[in-house]
């Protein structure tokens, strides 16, 4: 790491900074689950065993009004009962998804506060994962407000 560069805390306490650089208009940071070991979903057997590693790239919250970009070191296990190759979980993102829970968490809470276009464009994403977070997070809150409505006294 250069002399004139600063650290920024992630707030993501499962993972561990490996690279930080600050670019013009956003933040690229590599990163890796702190965890060394897997559970397989099929046998439920704890594992060390690495068998390959990938990159993926994953958008987080601006951070300073600059994009923060994660690039996920996402390894692969070996199940010590089957032999077969599963993946690590992925708490912080979710499976398949390109973005952070919090990062969606928060699109979906600017959405209710203007248009979906709006939150788009501000965020540099696209219509339709603003639209996927205003749904998920509409749901959210009606499910506490039906939780809160149905609570045993």
């Amino acid at each position: 790491m250069q002399d004139d560069c600063m650290a920024v805390a992630l707030g993501l306490p499962q993972l561990k900074i490996l690279w930080q650089k600050e670019m013009e208009d956003h933040f690229e940071i590599t990163v890796i689950y702190c965890r060394g070991e897997a559970t397989s979903s099929r046998h439920g057997k704890v594992t060390t065993k690495e068998h390959d590693r990938k990159q993926q790239c994953k958008q987080d919250r601006s951070l300073r009004d600059k994009g923060v970009f994660l690039r996920l070191i996402k390894r692969w296990f070996r199940c010590p009962f089957c032999g077969k190759v599963f993946t690590e979980l992925d708490e912080v993102f979710g499976s398949r998804k390109r973005s952070s829970h919090r990062f969606r968490e928060y699109l979906g809470q600017e959405a209710l506060h203007q248009t979906v276009i709006r939150t788009a464009q501000k965020e540099k994403v696209g219509e339709g994962l603003v639209r996927r977070c205003l749904t998920e997070e509409i749901g959210r809150r009606l499910e506490a407000k039906e939780w809160k409505r149905h609570r045993p006294s």
